[in-house]
């Protein structure tokens, strides 16, 4: 009776199509995000502002982390010069953490005005402790200021994707763009975006996994009341 047991628990053909499900979605995620990294690079030309995306401080001061956002936000600034001469403003956007002297937005603002952006063109967002939080009261400062038009949040490259996929559900027009991230921090961090991205369409993907996983399930009940 222990048989029907063992024979499902060591079946891998069962594993296969929950196994199958996450590493397609893994792959897609990461041809998708090279894909969208191209085409937001392209029209990020058309910004009405920049929100620099914070991340922690150290002693108070930027990060090389946070640095290379605000050197992607510059990039995008540059390029909006460059197209049709508007300038966007530059929204620095990040809260205080408990382990922080200061907010990130006012670290970043500071580190804006040292690289020549005048501070008529800086805006500072500090109550955000989440990028969700950092696009919608940014965008709430936006519109209080009267800046209509697409946005472009800067973050890092690997957040980027997600970043442009919590623009869409909040319905704000723009894009994401990334800074360099070191290669040795990729792969966790790769890691750790693609889980958010699942646990962000929870119910879809418990719902796949779940039904993939079935089989197996049924086979395991049926297994127990043979014994």
């Amino acid at each position: 009776m222990g048989e029907g047991f063992l024979s499902v628990r060591n079946s891998p053909a069962l594993l296969l199509p929950p196994i199958g499900y996450v590493a397609f979605a893994f792959t897609a995620y990461l041809l998708y995000s090279l894909v969208y990294a191209s085409v937001a690079w392209h029209r990020s030309e058309r910004a009405a502002a920049v929100i620099v995306l914070g991340a922690g401080l150290r002693d108070g001061e930027v990060t090389p982390l946070i640095e290379q956002r605000i050197r992607a936000g510059l990039r995008v600034r540059e390029r909006c010069l460059k197209h049709d001469g508007r300038v966007p403003l530059m929204v620095a956007s990040g809260g205080q953490g408990p382990d922080e002297p200061r907010s990130e937005a006012d670290a970043m603002a500071e580190r804006l005005r040292a690289l020549g952006v005048p501070d008529d063109q800086i805006a500072i967002e500090d109550r955000s402790r989440t990028t969700e939080q950092n696009l919608r009261f940014s965008q709430h400062l936006l519109q209080a200021r009267g800046v209509r038009g697409p946005i472009v949040a800067t973050t890092s490259d690997y957040h980027a994707f997600r970043a442009a996929m919590l623009l869409r559900r909040l319905g704000i027009p723009g894009q994401a763009v990334g800074g360099h991230t070191a290669r040795y921090y990729r792969p966790s961090t790769t890691i750790r975006e693609f889980i958010a991205v699942l646990r962000d369409s929870l119910a879809l993907n418990v719902t796949m996994l779940g039904l993939l996983t079935l089989p197996l399930l049924v086979g395991a009940v049926v297994a127990i009341f043979r014994l």
